[in-house]
């Protein structure tokens, strides 16, 4: 199987791809095509197929099909053409699946881990964190959520076990940096990496395949209000110390640091701040890392990582 990476403009090339997605769209001129979703197990691009879509062939959504695929260049940007398709019963979908580097339940038994580690200088929220991955109802009816959820529809830890793997990655860098700044209270740090992003549970919805799309709550409140809302509501059945509970709740309302980026509230504690960090800072990181396994040794990347920015990946950047 030919991967996209190994792809050169100027060929065309026949290989086995996972069908994630397709949208028909109008040109400008009223014809139709198509933007059709394609992972090729580490990768996901949009390809273009210049024709309407009939509801059989809709069905090849979530197979594995035989493709006939173009690498051209548009607007000095690499662009794909679909010239065929057709569904390989044969082939394992799983194969095919972008998922995080680590294994969904490992990352989940990583977290309570965490949360139990967190207990020494945040007990009542340690016990917080208990109730929502263990005990409580987010765990008993979500547990497959918390496995499979993306991260977001697009850009950062988008793929299949996205979600926990950013939060994971958060909470084990906090766990560091708290051993530097010591002001900072560092199981209230870790609970909140955890938890930043918990209502993402509630602002999307994720397929078997890792596909991310916004639920109606999640396009009229945002995960950070619904996340908000999912601690208060998980919390009102037991006690918990307050100030540490509204201290949780401003992380989760403050994570996206500035108004204008979504957030609630610009973080107002040492605790929030650090977790707002950590949250760009790991999303960044997630793109230049796949920006990087998309590289050779000496290239520039064509298209920009993020902010504008192109990545260039150096002989030693191989490992």
């Amino acid at each position: 199987m030919v991967k996209f990476k190994e792809m050169k403009v100027g060929h065309e090339y026949v290989t086995n791809l996972l069908v994630t997605n397709i949208e028909e769209r109008t040109a400008r001129n009223g014809s139709i095509y198509c933007d059709i979703s394609l992972s090729d197990g580490e990768q996901t691009v949009i390809a273009k197929y210049f024709d309407s879509i009939n509801s059989k062939e809709l069905a090849v959504i979530g197979n594995v099909a035989d493709c006939t695929i173009n690498v051209n260049t548009f607007q000095s940007n690499v662009s794909y053409v679909l010239q065929y398709f057709e569904i390989n019963n044969n082939a394992n979908v799983a194969d095919f699946i972008i998922t995080a580097p680590i294994e969904s339940k490992k990352m989940f038994d990583m977290c309570i881990s965490l949360f139990n580690e967190a207990a020494e200088t945040a007990p009542a929220l340690a016990e917080l964190g208990e109730e929502i991955y263990e005990k409580n109802n987010i765990i008993t009816k979500n547990k497959e959520k918390l496995l499979r959820w993306s991260a977001a529809k697009s850009m950062h830890h988008n793929c299949y076990g996205g979600l926990l793997y950013h939060s994971l990655r958060m909470a084990l860098s906090a766990k560091r940096i708290c051993q530097i700044y010591t002001k900072a209270n560092r199981g209230l740090v870790i609970i909140g990496c955890l938890l930043h992003d918990i209502g993402k549970l509630k602002e999307l919805d994720t397929d078997i395949m890792g596909n991310a799309s916004y639920t109606v709550n999640g396009n009229l409140f945002g995960h950070l209000m619904l996340g908000v809302r999912m601690v208060e509501d998980y919390t009102k059945d037991f006690i918990i110390n307050s100030d540490e509970l509204e201290q949780l709740q401003h992380i989760i309302a403050s994570h996206h640091y500035n108004q204008e980026w979504g957030a609630i509230s610009q973080p107002k504690t040492i605790e929030a701040f650090i977790v707002a960090k950590l949250d760009d800072f790991d999303a960044k990181m997630y793109m230049i890392e796949k920006g990087l396994d998309e590289l050779e040794s000496g290239e520039i990347s064509e298209k920009p990582i993020y902010d504008g920015i192109r990545l260039y990946k150096p002989e030693r950047g191989d490992k």
